[in-house]
């Protein structure tokens, strides 16, 4: 089962803008000027990842089981025999002119027929 946790990247990243917008202020102050600097510097390099996307994620895949039609771009239609108890990720596909072939269920699109 998946852990991870969905937060608001927007508050977040608002949070991380004042921080560090103190920080730029508070480096001027000699005192600890090294200290905000160096923190300034991290605060910005978490802000550019948030805002690339880095840390988004990713679609959770359909649900794929045994007895499932599906259709892959190459390889055509099948049925999922079986599940790779391995890797779920990976599902064996009796394909009809290919025969059994282990896929990733991300390749796979679900036949709704």
């Amino acid at each position: 089962m998946d852990n991870r946790r969905l937060i608001d990247a927007d508050w977040l990243l608002e949070c991380l803008k004042k921080e560090a917008e103190f920080c730029i202020k508070e480096k001027f102050n000699e005192k600890n000027s090294r200290f905000y600097l160096g923190r300034e510097t991290v605060l910005t390099d978490i802000i550019n990842q948030i805002e690339s996307g880095k840390f988004d994620i990713s679609p959770i895949p359909p649900t794929i089981k045994p007895g499932d039609k599906v259709r892959h771009e190459e390889l055509g239609d099948g049925i999922v025999f079986a599940l790779d108890k391995e890797d779920q990720e990976i599902t064996i596909v009796d394909f009809d002119n290919e025969g059994l072939m282990h896929i990733y269920c991300a390749d796979l699109e679900v036949s709704h027929d």
